[in-house]
């Protein structure tokens, strides 16, 4: 199983949020998403999301202030994604494009003018409500690109999810995948 992350940087008012114009996959290219990739061997996802906001955004941020807030397993054990929210206007004020991918600054009510992966739809709710007892686990069951989900236990992340996987590397059917 391939292990990503994927982080949400909002100012702390929460209108406004950090988000990468995506080359790769095909199935990403040119719509918005969150900053992240590979969970490296030996690596946690928070210090995963520290590292990949570092090289994507140019800003240094510690594992601890990322929160994970919603874990997405694909059902037939192919990867797992941890989704990670951080508030912080300095670092919001640092990011740059670092990659050939953009780093946008997008105000929270236009993401709907934007093209962004169909999850994050849902995905930037849960990040917005402090309310919710995070991580909240989801069984993806669509297709690459298709941004559904259904909730699922903990017990399924536990079981099939922890975080500390190699993902270079990793065959997944015999083609190499990047979803996150």
């Amino acid at each position: 199983m391939i292990t990503y992350v994927v982080g949400f940087l909002f100012t702390h008012d929460a209108e406004h949020v950090i988000l990468i114009k995506k080359n790769r996959p095909d199935w990403q290219k040119d719509k918005l998403n969150g900053v992240g990739g590979h969970v490296l061997e030996k690596e946690t996802p928070a210090e995963a999301m520290s590292r990949e906001f570092y090289e994507e955004a140019g800003v240094e941020t510690k594992p601890e202030e990322w929160e994970n807030t919603v874990i997405l397993l694909d059902k037939p054990g192919r990867y797992c994604v941890y989704f990670f929210r951080m508030f912080s206007d300095i670092c919001f004020g640092l990011a740059s494009t670092q990659t050939d991918e953009s780093i946008e600054k997008i105000f929270v009510s236009d993401l709907s003018k934007n093209d962004t992966i169909q999850n994050i739809r849902w995905l930037i709710p849960i990040q917005l409500d402090k309310g919710l007892i995070v991580p909240i686990v989801v069984l993806d069951r669509t297709l690459p690109g298709d941004g559904g989900g259904n909730m699922k236990g903990q017990d399924d992340v536990d079981e099939k999810c922890d975080g500390k996987e190699e993902a270079k590397g990793k065959e997944v059917e015999g083609k190499e995948e990047d979803e996150g």
